[in-house]
């Protein structure tokens, strides 16, 4: 079964949009986000989304870049999406920093990855420094 085939068929599926290479960026009724690449045979979970806030996991040791010391994001799912205004980061279950979408739109860093050299792919992502993102400590 395609990715196509697989998210018509699922009932729970609000939206979803495809890129150019078959890749799915999927939003469901109950707020989850995920990220459906071609190459993999699992969904990466993105989030999810309520009362206008994308709430997000971060683990300092495994998703923090280190060379940026900076946390990625899904740039199409930024960009595109109406459903919030904030993103509201968990980092190690230990401190919560909520930051406006804007901000990481206007300062963080596009980077491309695997497939995504075109900017056409889900997998862009833009990166917003820590040091940035300290100043939203909730």
């Amino acid at each position: 079964m395609t990715t196509a085939q697989r998210i018509e068929s699922d009932l729970n599926v609000r939206v979803a949009i495809m890129d150019k290479t078959g890749n799915a960026l999927i939003c469901y009724k109950d707020g989850k986000i995920t990220l459906s690449l071609l190459t993999e045979k699992r969904d990466r979970n993105i989030g999810f989304i309520k009362d206008k806030m994308l709430f997000v996991d971060r683990s300092y040791d495994k998703h923090l870049h280190r060379k940026s010391n900076s946390y990625g994001f899904n740039y199409h799912l930024l960009k595109l999406s109406k459903s919030f205004d904030y993103v509201a980061i968990n980092e190690d279950d230990e401190r919560l920093f909520v930051v406006p979408k804007h901000a990481i739109l206007d300062y963080g860093k596009v980077m491309f990855f695997k497939n995504s050299e075109d900017g056409n792919s889900f997998e862009v992502q833009i990166f917003l420094n820590r040091d940035i993102i300290k100043n939203y400590l909730k």
